[in-house]
């Protein structure tokens, strides 16, 4: 007698994929880890995808790259995951208690830890319908997203892009309803960049103002005109800017040798990202210019950036396609305009057509109402299936049918 073959999960729709999706989820919570830190990370996908009978290689040290060959020659589409984790100490909540963080100070307080579970969940349907495929699926599990320049860098150096025609990327939100899905054709997400600002004057007495120059007041002049003087150049719904520290000084009545500042600022071009640049060396030249004396002292600074990433900007055509198959399914989507947030995934499609998509994880009834990098952040578990099954879709669609990608 033939003894029946197994069914997968996906054949069966009896919930053993969103199950297993979930346990993904809260193992990756359970054991988080800093950027280029994600060994423990890195070897559970790699047992995973073993166990699933993937070919995959490390990359960029902590991260791994596979890919899925289909039964038909074809296109080759990449499904990317971050896995680093943030240096917070989690909460404990209602919620929690069965994945609270067991790495104290480190937490999956961004998403992470689902992105990875519906990636691999996309992985198993589509290992499981590699027969349906008309082309190859690469998967890239990237490290070090939280901490710029960013994981992506040495993924592309080290050729994870490579033989890749187009990519799709997805990141989870709480401030979005539960399934909520939210896409933009063009410039999604902004670029940013980090700074630092010395300001060396000349120290003294305060009872002797006149034979100093006080970095304290042109760090303070500096504060207070900046950001008027950047909107001469660009308008304010357009770029933010932040002073983050401010240090100087160790003694309560003298004027210090040097004041320090940092801080981050963000903008949805490179090229206003370079206006930006340009005006705080202009105000800071200004300000050296106002403070010389009359011996012709001169303060001074040194100031130097730290580039972050790139505005990430969704391919149109490829956007447009992915936004009419969600709504030709009945989903819940809607465009988004661009957010000051900024994410790596920005250089890959500086390199390839493709698209990123935010969604929703938030839900109000389950008390999931913090937002991402809250020490008290959770998702909807239940959103973890729709994602991997949206991964499956759009691949397979785009194997299917890559033209219809582009031509917008």
């Amino acid at each position: 007698m033939e003894q029946k073959a197994e069914k997968t999960c996906f054949e069966e729709n009896d919930n053993c994929l969103e199950n297993w999706v979930i346990e993904m989820r809260r193992h990756f919570h359970r054991y988080p880890e800093l950027s280029y830190r994600e060994r423990e990370t890195q070897q559970k996908i790699m047992t995973v995808l073993e166990d699933l009978e993937i070919e995959f290689k490390p990359i960029a040290d902590t991260g791994i790259i596979a890919t899925i060959y289909g039964a038909n020659a074809g296109k080759t589409i990449a499904i990317r995951t971050d896995m680093d984790a943030l240096k917070i100490k989690e909460t404990s909540t209602a919620l929690n208690a069965e994945y609270l963080s067991l790495n104290d100070g480190v937490m999956h307080a961004c998403g992470h830890d689902g992105h990875m579970a519906m990636v691999l969940g996309a992985a198993r349907l589509l290992k499981e319908n590699r027969e349906k495929l008309n082309g190859n699926v690469r998967l890239i599990f990237q490290p070090a997203e939280e901490i710029p320049p960013g994981g992506s860098i040495r993924v592309i150096e080290e050729g994870g892009l490579d033989g890749v025609d187009a990519i799709i990327g997805m990141h989870l939100f709480t401030n979005f309803k539960s399934g909520e899905i939210l896409i933009n054709k063009g410039v999604m997400m902004a670029g940013n960049c980090c700074y630092n600002l010395e300001i060396f004057g000349k120290s003294g007495h305060h009872a002797d103002p006149e034979f100093t120059i006080d970095p304290t007041q042109i760090a303070a002049e500096f504060i207070l005109n900046i950001h008027s003087a950047i909107k001469q150049l660009i308008a304010e719904d357009d770029f933010v800017f932040g002073v983050g520290t401010i240090n100087g000084g160790k003694q309560f009545n003298q004027v210090p040798d040097s004041v320090s500042l940092s801080g981050s600022f963000r903008a949805f071009s490179a090229a206003h990202m370079k206006l930006i640049e340009q005006q705080i060396r202009e105000t800071m030249d200004a300000l050296l210019t106002k403070y010389k004396t009359q011996q012709g002292v001169l303060p001074s600074y040194k100031f130097s950036i730290t580039e972050g990433y790139p505005a990430l900007i969704n391919h149109v055509g490829f956007a447009q396609r992915v936004t009419d198959l969600l709504i030709n399914q009945k989903d819940n989507v809607a465009e988004i305009a661009p957010v000051f947030a900024s994410e790596d995934f920005a250089r890959y499609l500086n390199e390839r057509p493709g698209a990123y998509i935010f969604l929703g994880a938030g839900n109000a009834e389950k008390s999931i109402t913090y937002y991402n990098h809250s020490s008290s952040f959770d998702i909807d578990e239940d959103v973890l299936i729709k994602g991997a099954s949206m991964f499956y879709m759009l691949t397979k669609d785009y194997l299917d049918n890559s033209i219809k990608y582009l031509t917008k």
